[in-house]
C-alpha cells in the first residue's frame, strides 16, 4: 500500500487521471527519490515445482490480482477526490509535484519489475533448459540402454539360431549319414539276394544238366538192352532156321534144286540181318550235335586212307598271344601267369601314366598362365561338353553332332596355337570319359554313338588317340589288361579308386564306374575289323585286354576284373567273333569257363553273371548286345 506524506488541496480540480496531465522527465534528468518505497518481489518460488512438475509462480501477498497500474491509478484518484475541497494552491503545487514523482516513480519500478520479470523468465528458460536436457539425457541413456539390450539380446538370438541351426546342421547330416547307410545296407542286402538267385539258378542248371545227363545214360542203357534183346532173338531165330534148314536138307536130299533155292534163302535172310545191325550201329554216320566227339570213334567211322579236309588259314586274323594264355588243362587249375604279358601292360600304364604329367604341366599349366587364351579355351570347351550329350543312336543326329565338333576342331587348329588346339583335344577326352562312367551305366546302347564319334574324330585328328587312351587307362586300368595290388593308397590310386567323404567308394560304385567305361572303350575297338588299316584303335586291343585279364594273378582278381570283363563282352563279343573266327571262340570260351572257375570259391557277382552269359551263348546262341541301330 501507497503512503503519501501531504494533505490533499480543496481547490484542485483536475480530472481523475491527473497522469496524464503530468509531463514526463526529460531523458538527461534524473528522477527525484520518491518519498516512498515498493517491497522487493521474491524470487524464491521459481525453484519450487507443485506436484504437476511446473514451477508455482507465487505473488507477494500485499498485491493483488489486479494490474499493478490500474491499481496506483485508484489510489490517486481516491485522494484527488478526498483533497478536491481544498483550495489551497500549495497544496496543488504539492499535489502536482508528488503526482510527478508518483508517475516517475511507477514508470521506473515498472522497468525495475520488467527486468526482474525477464530475469524470472530467463532462469525459467534455463530451469526448463536444464529440466529439458536432463530429460533429454534420460531418454537418451533409456534409448541406448534399449539399444543395448535389444543388441545383446540380437547376439544372443543370433547365437541361439546358430546353435539351432548347427544342430539342425548336424541332425541332417547324421540322418544323410544314416539314410546312407540304409541305402547301402540295402544294396549290400540286394546284390546279396541276386548273388543268391545267380547261385540258385547256377545250382538249378547244374541240376538240369545232371539230370539231363543222367536221361541220356537211361537212354543209352535201354539202347543198349533193347540191342541186346534183339541180338538174342535173332540169335535164336538163326537156331531155329539152322534146325528148319537141317530138317529141310535132310527131306529134299534128294533133289539138288531144293537144296540150292534153301541155301539161297538162308544166304539172303543173314544178309537182311547183317544190314539191319550195321544201320542202328552209332559209327554208321555223322553223330548228333549232342554226342561227344573222341578219338576212337573217328578212326573207327573215317577210313584210314580218306582224305582229311585243308584246315582254314587263320594266320592273317589272330594277333600273337602271350604265352600261356590258350591253355587247356584236362583238370580244373588256376591260370597260369604270363609274365610277359604283366610287363608289358606295367610298362604301357607307366607310359600313360607320364603322358597324363605332361598334359598337367606343359598344355594345361601352360595354358592356364596366359589368361586370355585360358578365356578363350574356356570358352570352346562349354561349347564340346554339350554336344556329348545330345548324341544318340540316330544316324542322323549322329552325323550331325560329328559335323559340329569337327568343324569347331578345325577352327581351333587353323586358328592356333597349337596349345589351343591339344587343350581342346584333351577337354574332349576328359569330357568322353565322364560320358562314359555316367549315362552308359544307366543305358548301356549309349556307347555306340559315342564310340563311334570318337573313332571318327581320331581318324581326322591323330593327336587325339594317346590323349583319349590316356584317360581311359587313368579312370579304368583294365582297358589294358593292367592290374596291381590295391592294399595301398597308391595301389588304389593306380587301379582308378576315388575319394569320397576322406573315404574310399565302396565296391559297388567303383565297379559300376568301371564297367561304364570300358562298354565305351570296347565299343570303340569293334568298329571295324582285325586287319583294317585305316582304323585308329583297332580290335586288337581288345584279344590284348582279354589276354592280359585273363594272366592277372588269380589271388589279385577282384569282382572289378569280372564285372570289365562282362562290359566288354556286352558290346564287343559279337565284333571280336567275327573277326578272329575259331579262335575267337576258344578265347570267349576259356574266359567263361575256366577263367570264372579259377575265382570260384570267392563267389564274384560279376563272375556269376559272366558264366551266365557264356552259357546262354552256348545253349542259345545269343550274344552280347546288339547294336540298336543296326536291327
Amino acid at each position: 500500500m501507497v503512503v503519501f506524506s501531504f494533505e490533499p488541496d480543496e481547490n484542485l480540480n483536475e480530472p481523475s487521471d491527473f497522469r496524464k496531465a503530468v509531463p514526463a522527465t526529460p531523458k538527461n534528468q534524473t528522477a527525484p527519490k520518491p518519498a516512498f518505497t515498493l517491497p522487493e518481489l521474491d524470487l524464491s518460488h521459481i525453484a519450487s515445482p507443485n506436484r504437476t512438475g511446473l514451477p508455482l509462480v507465487r505473488r507477494h501477498p500485499n498485491y493483488s490480482t489486479q494490474n499493478k497500474q490500474a491499481r496506483e491509478s485508484r489510489k490517486l484518484d481516491e485522494l484527488y477526490t478526498a483533497t478536491s475541497a481544498r483550495s489551497d494552491s500549495s497544496l496543488s503545487k504539492q499535489l502536482a509535484e508528488e503526482r510527478l514523482i508518483s508517475n516517475e516513480f511507477v514508470v521506473q519500478q515498472r522497468k525495475v519489475n520488467e527486468r526482474k520479470i525477464k530475469e524470472i523468465a530467463r532462469l525459467e528458460e534455463a530451469f526448463w533448459t536444464a529440466q529439458e536436457e536432463r530429460i533429454w539425457k534420460i531418454i537418451t541413456d533409456g534409448i541406448n540402454a534399449d539399444r543395448e539390450r535389444a543388441e545383446v539380446q540380437r547376439r544372443k538370438d543370433e547365437e541361439e539360431r546358430r546353435i539351432k541351426e548347427e544342430l539342425r546342421r548336424k541332425k541332417e547330416e547324421e540322418e544323410r549319414k544314416k539314410k546312407e547307410e540304409e541305402e547301402r545296407k540295402k544294396k549290400e542286402e540286394e546284390q546279396k539276394r541276386r548273388e543268391e538267385e545267380e547261385r540258385k539258378k547256377i545250382e538249378e542248371k547244374e541240376k538240369e544238366e545232371k539230370k539231363k545227363k543222367e536221361e541220356q545214360e537211361r537212354r543209352e542203357r535201354a539202347q543198349k538192352e533193347e540191342q541186346d534183346k534183339k541180338a538174342a532173338q535173332e540169335k535164336k531165330e538163326a537156331d531155329l532156321r539152322n534146325q528148319l534148314m537141317a530138317s529141310q536138307a535132310e527131306k529134299k536130299a534128294q533133289g539138288k534144286d531144293a537144296q540150292i533155292d534153301l541155301q539161297r534163302e538162308v544166304a539172303n535172310r543173314a544178309f537182311g540181318n547183317q544190314a539191319k545191325v550195321k544201320k542202328s550201329s552209332p559209327l554208321a554216320g555223322p553223330p548228333d550235335d549232342g554226342d561227344d566227339l573222341s578219338l576212337d570213334s573217328l578212326s573207327t567211322a573215317v577210313p584210314d586212307d580218306a582224305p582229311l579236309p585243308p584246315e582254314p588259314d587263320l594266320s592273317a586274323k589272330i594277333p600273337a598271344v602271350p604265352a600261356g594264355l590258350i591253355a587247356k588243362p584236362a583238370k580244373k587249375e588256376p591260370v597260369h601267369v604270363a609274365p610277359q604279358a604283366i610287363d608289358e601292360a606295367k610298362a604301357e600304364k607307366d607310359y600313360y601314366t607320364k603322358l597324363i604329367a605332361y598334359i598337367k604341366t606343359e598344355i594345361v599349366g601352360a595354358v592356364a598362365k596366359d589368361k586370355p587364351l585360358q578365356k578363350r579355351c574356356s570358352e570352346i570347351r562349354r561349347k564340346v561338353k554339350p554336344k556329348l550329350g545330345q548324341i544318340t543312336n540316330s544316324h542322323t543326329q549322329i552325323r550331325k553332332i560329328i559335323g559340329e565338333l569337327k568343324l569347331l576342331l578345325e577352327e581351333v587348329q587353323e586358328a592356333g596355337p597349337d596349345l589351343a588346339y591339344r587343350y581342346v583335344l584333351n577337354a574332349f577326352s576328359k569330357a568322353v570319359v565322364d560320358q562314359a562312367e555316367t549315362e552308359t551305366i544307366v543305358s548301356p546302347t549309349s556307347a555306340f554313338p559315342l564310340g563311334t564319334l570318337c573313332i571318327y574324330l581320331m581318324s581326322q585328328h591323330p593327336l587325339l588317340r594317346d590323349l583319349l587312351i590316356a584317360r581311359f587307362v587313368k579312370k579304368c586300368p583294365y582297358v589294358i589288361g593292367y592290374t596291381c595290388p590295391i592294399n595301398t593308397e597308391e595301389g588304389r590310386i593306380r587301379m582308378g579308386y576315388k575319394r569320397v567323404d576322406d573315404k574310399w567308394e565302396d565296391e559297388t560304385q567303383y565297379c559300376e564306374r568301371m564297367g561304364g567305361i570300358m562298354m565305351v572303350w570296347a565299343a570303340m575297338t569293334g568298329m571295324g575289323n582285325a586287319t583294317q588299316s585305316v582304323q585308329p584303335y583297332p580290335m586288337i586291343h581288345s584279344w590284348t585286354f582279354a589276354a592280359r585279364i585273363m594272366n592277372t594273378p588269380v589271388d589279385q582278381l577282384t569282382n572289378a576284373h569280372y564285372t570289365v570283363a562282362a562290359a566288354w563282352w556286352d558290346l564287343n563279343a559279337q565284333r571280336f567273333l567275327a573277326a578272329y573266327g575259331m579262335q575267337s571262340q576258344k578265347m570267349l570260351t576259356l574266359m567263361w569257363d575256366k577263367w570264372t572257375a579259377a575265382a570260384s570259391e570267392k563267389r564274384y557277382p560279376a563272375a556269376a553273371r559272366l558264366r551266365l552269359l557264356g552259357e546262354t551263348w552256348r545253349d542259345t546262341g545269343n550274344l552280347g548286345i546288339a547294336r540298336p541301330m543296326e536291327q
